[in-house]
């Protein structure tokens, strides 16, 4: 049987884990802050450090050549963006650059994993593969709280 609570490694949860870390590291998500200065974020990151899987798992659709499953699973991730800060001109009525910082936070978000499988009912668990892997949602919005500039000191 299946066991996911085991913790053992399996092909299956490896293929699976493999695919949502993948489309955790290409995501580009809307960057939020609060700042006392007039800011943009700028170029945005995710580092997924960890795929959890809760230990039950529903069926979606069976047939002759396939079964389409859902598991739901929790990532952890490193979400990083940089940030440029400005102060408005009012002689030149213009956004003048003052600095620039690089947040970072970690995020815990939850998702439905749907998957399937192909003509391998006879296999062992161990040895399957998951295709045609969907996330059901990945983030959108990251907080990254209150941030400020972070200026370098002048060189001599």
């Amino acid at each position: 049987m299946f066991d996911i609570e085991a913790g053992k490694t399996n092909a299956l949860l490896d293929s699976i884990k493999s695919a949502v870390i993948s489309r955790y590291d290409d995501v580009s998500f809307m960057a939020e802050a609060d700042s006392y200065l007039s800011f943009e974020p700028e170029a945005n990151y995710c580092h997924v450090s960890d795929v959890e899987f809760e230990p039950f798992i529903n069926v979606i659709d069976v047939s002759q050549d396939y079964a389409t499953f859902e598991i739901k699973a929790t990532v952890t991730y490193d979400a990083e963006c940089d940030f440029n800060f400005y102060h408005y001109d009012s002689i030149d009525k213009d956004n003048v650059y003052l600095a620039a910082t690089t947040e970072s936070t970690e995020v815990n978000d939850t998702t439905s994993v749907i998957f399937t499988i192909f003509n391998d009912f006879e296999r062992d668990y161990d040895n399957m593969d998951a295709e045609d892997v969907e996330l059901t949602s990945v983030i959108k919005y990251v907080d990254f709280g209150s941030i400020e500039p972070h200026y370098e000191p002048e060189q001599d």
